[in-house]
């Protein structure tokens, strides 16, 4: 998997692809190796869930220099009294009275690390997932369909218990994009997070073998480091 992922031909293409070598970083705990079996389907979902209740990734994305000064009053009705609950990335308070009650953190959600505002929630992450084929990949072999735009979406802070997708995402009339053709060995996809897709049922005898992994977008004040190191460094001969 570090072959695939941390090789020079994909780093390379993500590099050109986001604008520098210094716009990414890959996130090498989260890849995994799949293998899909005759009968297996996967049902539409977004990543971003899986990542949201097992992960603290979308805290570790938003570091202490990047969160919003305040001025302490609620993100609703702007009084400063009162107890509130505050978001984990732009760290704004809010009451809970003040809240949509579907948005409202509930036992271990209401802690400022886990729960995040509408605002932060809803908002198109720079978290990507990179998935490869690693054989031939057709319809029949279990292939990858996405529905477009919907990164955009609202409501990805407010999962049910084992929700998938948002509720705002209406299945009935998406229009799901599928690859045309067969996919090759090394053939990726790079999509949001928060992208809804699924994968047909695999209705050969063999097996569907895939890599997938993530990708972040170098926050600004870390993309300029490595550069002004680099600078620095004849200087320091």
């Amino acid at each position: 998997m570090s072959s695939v992922f941390d090789g020079g031909n994909l780093r390379g293409f993500l590099a050109g692809l986001f604008g520098g070598p210094d716009n990414i970083e890959t996130l090498p705990e989260n890849t995994w190796l799949r293998l899909k079996g005759r009968g297996d389907v996967t049902i539409e979902h977004a990543d971003y869930f899986y990542f949201k209740r097992s992960t603290d990734m979308f805290e570790r994305y938003a570091t202490d220099d990047e969160k919003v000064p305040h001025d302490g009053s609620c993100g609703a009705c702007g009084r400063t009294t009162g107890s509130m609950v505050h978001c984990g990335l732009c760290t704004r308070g809010w009451h809970t009275s003040c809240m949509d009650a579907s948005a409202r953190p509930s036992g271990a959600s209401s802690s400022v690390s886990t729960w995040h505002c509408s605002s932060c929630a809803d908002g198109p992450l720079s978290v990507f997932t990179c998935w490869c084929a690693l054989g031939d990949i057709d319809l029949q072999d279990s292939t990858l369909a996405f529905v477009p735009g919907t990164h955009t979406l609202t409501g990805y802070d407010r999962p049910r218990a084992g929700e998938q997708v948002p509720s705002s995402f209406k299945g009935g009339s998406a229009r799901w994009h599928v690859a045309d053709g067969t996919l090759r060995p090394g053939d990726i996809f790079i999509f949001n997070v928060k992208t809804i897709h699924c994968a047909s049922k695999n209705g050969t005898t063999r097996f569907r073998a895939s890599l997938d992994t993530r990708v972040e977008l170098t926050r600004p004040g870390r993309r300029a480091w490595p550069r002004l190191v680099a600078e620095a460094a004849p200087q320091l001969k």
